[in-house]
């Protein structure tokens, strides 16, 4: 039985397939910046980085979904694309490349 409100999500997207379940993966890459495996801390993370500076909530978006697709793509173990693990790297360079660009 999950022990955690995140779980049942994850258990409910999963069984959907498609969309939710990329959109859950890639939301918990995003928490996973600030040590997080909650889509819904990804979220908040995201809506803050947006409102802060759009240009950088978008980029960090952005390499959060590069990321969490190629390693898919790549059939990388599906319970560290699943947890967050490497779209967290994704989003770190999003958000490096939105601060360093030519603006």
């Amino acid at each position: 039985t999950p022990t955690k409100d995140d779980d049942v999500g994850v258990e409910a997207t999963s069984s959907q397939g498609g969309v939710f379940t990329f959109a859950d993966h890639t939301l918990r890459g995003i928490g996973q910046v600030v040590f997080a495996n909650s889509s819904k801390s990804g979220a908040a993370l995201l809506a803050f980085l947006t409102t802060v500076d759009p240009f950088l909530g978008s980029l960090s978006l952005l390499g959060a979904v590069s990321a969490t697709a190629t390693a898919k793509a790549m059939g990388v173990n599906e319970e560290a694309v699943s947890s967050g693990l490497l779209g967290y790297n994704g989003t770190l360079v999003g958000a490096v490349f939105s601060v360093f660009s030519p603006s």
